[in-house]
């Protein structure tokens, strides 16, 4: 979702918001999409790390970050503007999502090498796909070629986490899934009819 949104930023605004705003904030899009995606990720560390106990952590760390995100704030925003404060904002969750992870990675108790290939195919996986999208947004302004583009690559991650992230039961649950979804349909359809029947 949030390559999409990278990708297509300038298409969305457009729609969104008129030509005027294309120019000067797509870009800025594009820098708060990715720290929204940086800032997702680093939610799992950021829970785990609430959830045995630690909040002070997470508040220690952000007291360290403070003062540095400030400066770097004031300096985007002096010498480049809104787009300064997109990347100082950018930057200090992708810093905050580091210092997470490598908590938790060093705290021990999360030490299982199964789970260390997973997210390393999983982190891997998803540079590659934003990467694949920022070039995309750079190289080309035609939104049918973005859009056939895109299609080829949303293809290619989806056979990617196929075959590379799930292990055989989470396959096996999401055919599961998707063959009980008509069923499921069905009996949601004839329970809206019953209702609406007087």
């Amino acid at each position: 979702m949030v390559t999409t949104i990278i990708v297509f930023a300038p298409d969305l605004l457009r729609l969104w918001l008129g030509e005027a705003f294309v120019e000067n904030s797509t870009l800025v899009l594009q820098i708060l999409a990715a720290g929204v995606l940086v800032n997702s990720l680093a939610l799992i560390p950021f829970t785990y790390i609430q959830g045995v106990g630690r909040p002070d952590v997470t508040a220690k760390f952000h007291l360290v970050e403070a003062p540095f995100y400030l400066l770097l704030l004031w300096f985007g925003v002096q010498h480049f503007g809104i787009v300064g404060a997109a990347t100082a904002w950018t930057i200090r969750v992708s810093v905050d999502g580091i210092l997470l992870m490598l908590y938790v990675r060093l705290s021990g108790e999360l030490a299982v090498p199964d789970d260390e290939i997973h997210l390393s195919r999983s982190l891997i996986l998803v540079s590659l796909f934003v990467l694949s999208g920022c070039l995309l947004s750079a190289l080309t302004g035609s939104i049918g070629i973005k859009i056939i583009v895109w299609t080829l690559l949303l293809a290619a991650s989806a056979y990617g986490t196929w075959r590379g992230l799930l292990v055989q039961h989470e396959r096996q649950e999401l055919y599961r899934i998707v063959g009980e979804a008509p069923t499921r349909l069905v009996r949601m359809l004839s329970k809206n009819n019953r209702r609406g029947t007087p």
